[in-house]
C-alpha cells in the first residue's frame, strides 16, 4: 500500500510519462517496470496491515 494521497500519485505517474519513454498504459511495461524495482531494493518489506 501507498502512503501517499491519489492525486499525488495521479500527479507522479504524469510527470514519469513526461520525462521517461514509459508507456504506462500497457501491461507488459507495466510489469517490467515492477519487476526491476523489485529487484533493485534494498530487500524484502514486511507488509503493512490495518492502516488506510
Amino acid at each position: 500500500m501507498l502512503r501517499v494521497h491519489p492525486n499525488t500519485l495521479r500527479y507522479r505517474l504524469r510527470k514519469l510519462e513526461e520525462v521517461a519513454p514509459v508507456d504506462l498504459t500497457s501491461p507488459r511495461v507495466r510489469l517490467a517496470l515492477r519487476l526491476q524495482l523489485m529487484a533493485t531494493a534494498e530487500g524484502p518489506r514486511p507488509p503493512v496491515t490495518g492502516q488506510l
